[in-house]
């Protein structure tokens, strides 16, 4: 099966096709359109890849493009928002490996924010613990998308964010 939910739509990841769902929607009415959908893209060739930024282009640029073709995830948006400089009240950080990977999918899209990551210091202490430990749940979330067998990354990012 290769639908699921991405940016609030519900998206195939053979061809890219996707679903707008206009929230809040009733789950019996989520359901049938999710049904749908998948029988809909259930022979789709598997042509669509992740959306890279050019990376000739400029900081914002790059940014800017996340915006628009990225993955988004609360913890990315407030990530996003902080190293543009641009006042938000989205402050939530990652909470599991999926919403962390949002994260480093964006940092993929900017390299250069990378060196800026200290900035998200001051959104949370939760975020504050965890930009501590960035490098070595990076380094967790590449083994885990490659190997998909626990590596212990959900269990740091919890002690990170319960500061144990």
């Amino acid at each position: 099966m290769a639908t699921t939910i991405r940016n609030g739509n519900l998206f195939c990841l053979n061809c890219g096709g996707s679903f707008v769902l206009n929230m809040p929607i009733p789950v019996d009415v989520f359901g049938k359109k999710a049904k749908a959908f998948e029988a809909l893209h259930k022979d789709c060739p598997a042509t669509w890849k992740e959306p890279e930024a050019d990376q000739s282009k400029s900081i914002v640029e790059k940014a800017n493009f996340w915006q628009q073709n990225g993955e988004h995830g609360s913890s990315s948006e407030a990530m996003w928002f902080c190293l543009m400089n641009i006042p938000s009240q989205k402050r939530n950080h990652p909470s599991d490996p999926d919403d962390f990977r949002r994260c480093y999918l964006l940092l993929k899209m900017v390299p250069e924010w990378h060196t800026s990551l200290y900035k998200l210091k001051k959104l949370s202490p939760e975020w504050e613990r965890l930009v501590e430990k960035w490098d070595k749940l990076t380094e967790m979330l590449e083994e885990l998308m490659k190997t998909h067998k626990d590596n212990g990354m959900y269990d740091l990012m919890q002690k990170c964010i319960d500061n144990k």
